[in-house]
């Protein structure tokens, strides 16, 4: 499980000191660019990605190192868009053309699999080691049920896109996307139903707590 919220930032991330409730700057690259999600096991472990090669912390974000991939996966060039940890050691990450990478040892080392579209995913959450699903273009949804050997369409539509999607337990979850788009289902993705947001724009992340309270925010910094 995961939170998640977008990150556009030149050579930084900020990260939390929990005694004095302040922020402070940390780079996790001299060359990186923009991030654009990260995801963190515990304390110390996390992944951050944005652009082709993402990012590895073991100590809390206080120093970051290059992820290196093999060569089968870069010669498929593309970027990283999302990132979530499924338990301690087994890590996810999602983007260009359907691409989703998994490490079963903390994310020191990758292999593809099958993802069964090739629209962008902008999103990926499990809500446990074995159970996850991925969202995207074309509003797309995928799910894993062994984690992630092998995934199934639950949900795709040409005309529009998913941006964020959230489960709470095998059953319940959400997606949100496009012109204040949010879907709920209660069956894991088999059917999903419309919300109504009250929003016209853009939705690019949603999260929820429990069954009954989630904030899901959009363009213009809105916040529902």
């Amino acid at each position: 499980m995961k939170t998640r919220f977008y990150l556009f930032s030149i050579l930084l991330v900020l990260s939390a000191n929990t005694v004095s409730g302040q922020w402070k700057f940390n780079n996790p690259y001299p060359g990186a660019s923009y991030i654009y999600d990260m995801a963190f096991a515990n304390s110390n472990l996390g992944i951050a990605v944005g652009g082709i090669k993402p990012m590895r912390t073991e100590d809390g974000g206080i120093s970051w190192e290059e992820i290196y991939f093999n060569d089968e996966i870069y010669q498929q060039p593309g970027d990283f868009l999302s990132a979530c940890f499924a338990g301690e050691q087994n890590v996810y990450i999602a983007g260009d053309s359907g691409r989703i990478l998994h490490s079963s040892d903390g994310g020191l080392n990758w292999e593809f699999q099958a993802s069964t579209t090739q629209d962008i995913l902008f999103d990926i959450f499990f809500v446990n080691e074995t159970t996850g699903w991925a969202a995207g273009y074309n509003k797309t949804i995928i799910k894993t049920s062994d984690g992630g050997n092998t995934w199934t369409t639950q949900f795709s539509d040409d005309n529009g896109s998913f941006n964020s999607i959230c489960f709470v337990n095998e059953d319940k979850g959400w997606c949100c996307g496009w012109n204040g788009l949010i879907l709920s289902t209660n069956d894991g993705g088999e059917t999903w139903t419309q919300q109504q947001s009250g929003l016209s724009s853009s939705l690019f992340t949603i999260y929820f707590v429990n069954e009954n309270t989630g904030w899901a925010i959009g363009d213009d910094t809105k916040l529902i």
